[in-house]
């Protein structure tokens, strides 16, 4: 069996990475839709802000779903010990990551389409992928960081931030 040169392994995990995450995004975004169809349809049906309430609920069931396809599968290889960093930490972090994306993806949408004059449509695609990629891009390094299983490096001359200063 012919080994590739770690550059290769490395484009190819993040290639491979990246369609996780879009199918485990677009897996959500099927969850979304199924949770306010429930909500509207079924659960909610008849109430007076039931849509409004089904939307959000169907938010907050598939950012859930989405973590858990993210922890469970996109990312399984980076999962922090849990020593370290608890899962409903991550989570938690998941869901400020999904929330400050929606916000951006708004800002650039209506950016877009206000100060450039854009299609409503071409604007909301350009929201949309810009959040896509820094939430990929956050995920990675603040949710899912890359676990080590040995202390990280200290400095030169062996004093982290936090040891006391040799006399």
């Amino acid at each position: 069996m012919e080994r590739r040169p770690a550059s290769e392994r490395s484009s190819s995990l993040a290639t491979d990475r990246w369609l996780k995450f879009g199918v485990a995004g677009g897996a959500a975004a099927v969850v979304n839709l199924v949770t306010v169809w429930l909500g509207v349809s079924v659960i909610f049906a008849g109430a007076r802000a039931a849509t409004e309430v089904s939307v959000a609920l169907g938010i907050g069931v598939s950012t859930g779903a989405s973590f858990a396809f993210h922890q469970s599968w996109t990312w399984a290889d980076r999962v922090a010990p849990k020593e370290r960093f608890s899962l409903l930490r991550r989570a938690a972090r998941y869901y400020v990551v999904c929330g400050a994306s929606a916000a951006l993806q708004f800002l650039v949408s209506f950016g877009a389409r206000e100060l450039l004059g854009m299609h409503y449509l071409i604007a909301s695609m350009v929201g949309i992928a810009i959040a896509a990629v820094t939430n990929y891009v956050a995920s990675a390094r603040w949710v899912f960081f890359a676990r080590t299983s040995e202390p990280a490096p200290m400095p030169a001359g062996g004093q982290g931030l936090l040891s006391k200063p040799r006399v």
